[in-house]
């Protein structure tokens, strides 16, 4: 123990016997003081020092308790300080923290107060039909939309067995139990389309959002409508799939009913279909004698006679001009066909009464009875139309099933395939120019390019005859090589020639193979180099059928010759079935009208005729595309057009298709650019005799 904490024990010994040493002392000074005067030590004496010696000690007890007291008073005292100290920091603490969390609850409830008021307004004015429902689909909460947009009253929601309820009861199980497998896991929303019947029994189109939240059970619900975009929606694909005049399937969509009919049937051979393919009879006849307007309603009449004769199950499409198709599904047996054939027939020996006109429609009818055996719906409409065919070939109004000895047709295809080799190998193919021009000023801005077969014997072939049988046998590719190098060759020689040309183009027809042909860009690149043709003197023409085949690769390429300079033309444009989704992303420059549209346009009387005129030349003009009108030969579908603002017609009322040789100085009026023509170009045959 060091000396330091050894003087503070020591002194308090000394404190706690400090008394009784004094009384030692003071018994020992009494004591010492007797003896040194000579007094002996009696009892009295003895008595008095421990008399002085007890009561030293008494005294010493006493203020030793007196002080222990103290220190323990004073020791509590300082532990009771000290815990009052720490209750009151406790208190202080604990005040502070009561304050602090008082204001937090405060600011709180202040920013939950305003921040549902925010999402309330954004519930309400959110553009969208919103409900919040259990994943039983019972509406919790609605916003006002929802209520104006079924019609239904917040008790009604909850009254009702769930909104779900409102839609097709096999969508309703699919919907339930997503939400509840769903409800727990916060997966990716779920969007679908969806009919909703209001509360007035209407049906509503819906696209519907259904979101769960994580954690909870609730499911978020948003209804967008979309009834006027699905009845748009059906409009454009009636349009598309439709012919406007009979409003019967068009080509297109019988084909897509065909191919899916035959794909059945190699699921289940026991599935038989039988196909018709009609042609009316000496139709052009009937045009010619009693005009267009006529003509369109016979054929209305025809398609509606033929419509009696067939079950709701089977299907009839015209297939274009005076031709239809008819498909039988699922025919129990081969009798059934004889059967419907006897029903158009005996319907057909009646007259038909049009605008007081008693008119006896007689047709070519070729029967594919049982077409199980084929691979594709096109060989069905091929061996059909051969049949029908053998049938008009046979006088007419009678029926030719389809055989194989049927040959003769196919015999003439080899003779032409055969005799157009020789006639590319002698150069018998020429061209005629056709020109197009402005609406505005009358002046041309560019020809049209088209094929013309001399062959020996048989005088000058239309295209009409030899361009289909090219398509088939792919003579087109080598055909479409030379007709593009020879025009691009000819361009550049009026041109050079001819001063009032400089600015004009020649278009070129590009067929289905040719646009299919790898080497197509770097063929007309060759032949622009070999030519010295610019490339802004070149349109190259395409049908919309052809670049919807692959729509994807008709973009890159076509966007790939587009930067070359050269300007891409979509022909016979609203008779196929392009996609408007894809419209606006090929790179093309004009639409070619259809010559089947304008010939309607002074001459029907379905409004949907002239409209969809309308709707093509407003979405030509929307996409900034040109206009170039096809056939027109009568002065009112030019004003007709005109009002439009068309930009480029062409046609027999302008100009018929010549050959090269009548394009020349003396036919050009060098200020305008517009070419003069003699009188007999409008002369209807083929061959105009030029000077």
């Amino acid at each position: 123990m060091s000396p330091i904490t050894e003087v503070p024990r020591l002194r308090s010994r000394l404190e706690r016997y400090s008394l009784v040493i004094v009384g030692l002392f003071i018994s020992a000074g009494f004591l010492g003081a007797n003896t040194l005067v000579g007094f002996d030590a009696d009892m009295s004496t003895l008595i008095a020092v421990g008399v002085v010696f007890f009561f030293s000690l008494f005294a010493q007890t006493l203020i030793n308790a007196h002080s222990d007291m103290q220190f323990r008073l004073a020791e509590s005292n300082r532990v009771l300080e000290s815990r009052v100290s720490e209750r009151t920091l406790d208190l202080t603490r604990i005040n502070v923290q009561l304050t602090d969390e008082i204001h937090l609850r405060q600011e709180a409830e202040r920013l939950l107060r305003a921040s549902e008021s925010r999402y309330r307004t954004i519930f309400e004015n959110a553009g969208t039909a919103i409900m919040i429902c259990d994943h039983q689909g019972q509406v919790l909460l609605a916003n006002s939309q929802l209520h104006d947009m079924l019609g239904y009253t917040a008790e009604e929601l909850r009254d009702s067995n769930g909104w779900m309820a409102f839609m097709e009861v096999g969508q309703q199980a699919r919907i339930l139990r997503w939400s509840v497998e769903n409800h727990a896991t916060g997966s990716s929303p779920r969007c679908f389309e969806s009919a909703l019947q209001c509360k007035n029994g209407e049906n509503k189109h819906f696209y519907v959002t259904m979101a769960t939240i994580l954690g909870r059970p609730e499911v978020l619900v948003s209804l967008v409508d979309i009834s006027e975009l699905k009845q748009a929606e059906r409009r454009l694909f009636h349009q598309a799939f439709h012919d406007p005049l009979t409003d019967l399937p068009n080509r297109a969509l019988f084909m897509e009913v065909l191919d899916m009919t035959l794909r059945r049937s190699r699921r289940n051979r026991e599935c038989l279909f039988s196909v018709l393919y009609l042609d009316i009879d000496r139709f052009k006849y009937v045009n010619d004698s009693m005009g267009h307007l006529f003509g369109d309603q016979l054929l209305v009449r025809f398609a509606n006679a033929i419509k009696t004769c067939l079950r709701d199950s089977d299907t009839v499409a015209r297939m274009g001009g005076d031709e239809f198709a008819v498909l039988l599904d699922n025919v129990q047996g081969l009798e059934y066909t004889d059967v419907v054939v006897e029903r158009i027939t005996t319907m057909l020996r009646k007259p038909l009464d049009i605008n007081g006109h008693e008119i006896f429609c007689a047709v070519s009818m070729g029967i594919m009875a049982d077409c199980r055996a084929y691979e594709n719906a096109d060989d069905i409409i091929r061996d059909a139309d051969a049949a029908m065919y053998e049938a008009k070939s046979a006088g007419g109004d009678c029926c030719k099933m389809f055989e194989k000895r049927m040959y003769r047709r196919f015999k003439r295809v080899l003779e032409l395939e055969t005799a157009m080799r020789k006639a590319l190998e002698n150069e018998e193919f020429v061209l005629h120019y056709q020109p197009i021009v402005s609406m505005k000023c009358g002046g041309v801005s560019s020809f049209e390019a088209l094929a013309r077969w001399q062959r020996k014997g048989f005088g000058l072939t239309p295209p009409a005859e030899f361009i289909p049988v090219a398509e088939e046998t792919g003579l087109i590719l080598p055909l479409g090589r030379w007709v593009l190098a020879k025009a691009c060759e000819q361009m550049s020689l009026w041109q050079k020639t001819y001063p009032a040309l400089a600015d004009c183009s020649v278009c070129v027809n590009l067929s289905g193979r040719q646009f299919k042909d790898p080497d197509l860009e770097e063929h007309i690149m060759q032949v622009l180099q070999d030519t010295g043709l610019s490339p802004k003197s070149l349109k190259l023409e395409i049908t919309e059928n052809e670049v919807m085949h692959n729509p994807e690769r008709a973009i890159e390429l076509l966007g790939r010759i587009r930067k070359l300079g050269i300007k891409i033309m979509v022909d016979d444009f609203g008779t196929g079935y392009s996609s408007l989704s894809y419209l606006h992303r090929f790179p093309i420059d004009v639409l070619k009208l259809d010559r089947n549209f304008v010939d309607r346009l002074d001459t029907s009387t379905v409004p949907s005729d002239r409209k969809i005129v309308e709707a093509i030349v407003a979405l030509a003009h929307g996409l900034n595309l040109e206009v170039v009108a096809e056939g027109v030969e009568r002065v009112a579908q030019r004003e007709f057009l005109a009002k439009l603002n068309c930009q480029f017609a062409q046609g027999f009322l302008y100009y018929r298709p010549m050959p090269p040789e009548m394009i020349r100085e003396g036919y050009l009026d060098k200020s305008s650019g517009k070419i003069l023509m003699p009188p007999n170009t409008h002369h209807p045959s083929l061959i105009s005799h030029h000077p």
